[in-house]
């Protein structure tokens, strides 16, 4: 079982028949004793419930920064991939946030915006990008 903390206690939420977005931005949940308030956001509380697979391909997570100038990067493995809603994001081991993956092809998808051929037109993106 799953549940979820709201205004009026805890929300089982295989009682739950709907889940929307309130007036707040906070997510109103009917069924299971509600309608009741989360204490997250709505897209907290879609992320949260999330379905999460192992990640089985040798893609891994490539983090950036900008320093003296320069970008210096590093990779960490991709443990798995939590999918909710419209959206797929990669857990770490690490705390991280990661918004590229570096592919087994050498091409870097940056997470719902763009595709980079090479390792080197990523960071120059990445480079570019900081100095705004």
């Amino acid at each position: 079982m799953q549940f979820v903390k709201t205004n009026i206690g805890l929300v089982n939420l295989a009682l739950v028949e709907r889940i929307h977005r309130g007036s707040d931005g906070k997510a109103i949940i009917n069924g299971g004793g509600g309608p009741a308030i989360s204490e997250m956001s709505f897209e907290e509380l879609e992320e949260s419930l999330g379905i999460v697979v192992p990640n089985t391909t040798t893609s891994q997570a490539l983090l950036m920064e900008v320093v003296d100038g320069a970008v210096a990067h590093r990779v960490t493995p991709i443990i798995a991939w939590r999918i909710s809603g419209e959206h797929v994001t990669p857990i770490l081991l690490t705390d991280d946030e990661c918004s590229f993956v570096l592919l087994p092809s050498g091409q870097v998808d940056e997470l719902f915006i763009e595709s980079f051929e090479t390792l080197d037109d990523a960071k120059a993106a990445f480079l570019e990008r900081s100095k705004r």
